[in-house]
């Protein structure tokens, strides 16, 4: 299986969960997935800085560092919509497309999560997966210099609440999960970003025909 993680990485301000999430990428090239991720970032990062990261990832199953790309725009807000692009010009290449911000942390737990819960939905109907999509809750962790236990245990709190809709589905459990929701992180299929293109021009959303070519 192969997997694209594209990483909208505005500056260095979040290195630190930059790194955390190619340690992840890594692991997924460890456990036999082939990775390339790709960095959207709106400063140029130097020969100095590439050759200080680059040999931190070395996936020893394929005797090779982790495939990293660094793709530099002079964009600020649209910044976020150029993945878009780079997901149509890999669309045949990749299993798996991963966006995400670059302080949202998707592990690889999260990736055999969301294939194994989309398997198990495809079989309750065979057409589910054009209508439904497994989600993410997005929360934060706050930190402080004093720590005790009631602070462990409240530590991690949703970023935005949604509304929370409990429903059965074929005779399964589900939640529906709506409200405007800020996620800053997607996870779809091939198969599933061709539909999605099919029904709402997902590649060609509106703010890519602004960005530069």
């Amino acid at each position: 299986m192969k997997i694209l993680g594209i990483v909208t990485s505005f500056d260095l301000s979040h290195f630190d969960s930059l790194q955390l999430i190619f340690e992840q990428y890594l692991a997924m090239c460890e456990a036999g997935w082939v990775v390339k991720t790709v960095i959207l970032s709106s400063i140029k990062w130097s020969n100095l800085l590439t050759d200080f990261i680059k040999p931190r990832y070395y996936c020893f199953r394929k005797s090779a560092y982790l495939d990293i790309r660094i793709d530099t725009s002079n964009m600020t807000l649209m910044l976020a919509s150029l993945h878009r692009r780079v997901v149509a010009e890999e669309l045949e290449n990749f299993d798996v497309f991963v966006y995400q911000e670059d302080d949202i942390i998707f592990k690889y737990a999260h990736l055999i999560a969301y294939l194994e819960e989309s398997k198990k939905l495809q079989n309750l109907y065979s057409d589910a997966l054009r209508h439904n999509c497994i989600g993410f809750l997005r929360y934060r962790r706050v930190s402080a210099s004093n720590v005790d236990e009631k602070f462990v245990l409240a530590q991690e709190r949703f970023e935005e609440q949604p509304h929370i809709i409990p429903y059965c589905y074929y005779g399964q459990p589900y939640m529906s999960f709506t409200g405007n929701t800020h996620q800053a992180f997607w996870v779809l299929t091939q198969s599933q970003i061709k539909l999605l293109n099919e029904t709402c021009n997902f590649l060609s959303h509106p703010p890519s025909q602004y960005l530069p070519r």
